[in-house]
């Protein structure tokens, strides 16, 4: 309640924001399909599928503990981490909880095919 005796009610929002990407979400992604190099050997096995990539947003939007939580062997995971490392060049504006910076870990599945233009991210998973 307010100091009138009315009932507050807050939303999410108010307690939490997630970090950024400068330029939103979306164009991370898109940069981070763009860099991703297909390692030699994986292209010539036809390896296609899901790397998922595990990483925190720190407190001064640096992303820190990068690591392949799935891999699809044949140097993709490493590629992925290039790829990531390189589109991450920029701070990330922190995530908050009650306006003080925390750290937030990501897992990020990234799809790929050895088929032109089919590398993709779909939704991101988060904790605080």
């Amino acid at each position: 309640m307010d100091s009138t005796g009315k009932e507050t009610k807050y939303d999410q929002s108010t307690f939490m924001k997630n970090p950024e990407y400068p330029d939103g979400m979306t164009n991370f992604r898109k940069d981070l399909a763009s860099l991703f190099r297909y390692p030699r050997e994986a292209v010539e096995e036809k390896v296609e599928g899901t790397i998922r990539i595990r990483f925190v947003v720190d407190e001064k939007g640096k992303l820190t503990n990068i690591r392949i939580v799935e891999d699809l062997e044949y140097g993709t995971g490493e590629a992925a981490i290039r790829a990531l490392t390189q589109a991450s060049n920029k701070n990330w504006t922190p995530g908050l909880i009650r306006g003080v910076p925390v750290k937030v870990e990501y897992t990020l599945p990234l799809r790929i095919s050895t088929r032109v233009g089919s590398t993709s991210t779909t939704r991101t998973t988060r904790r605080f």
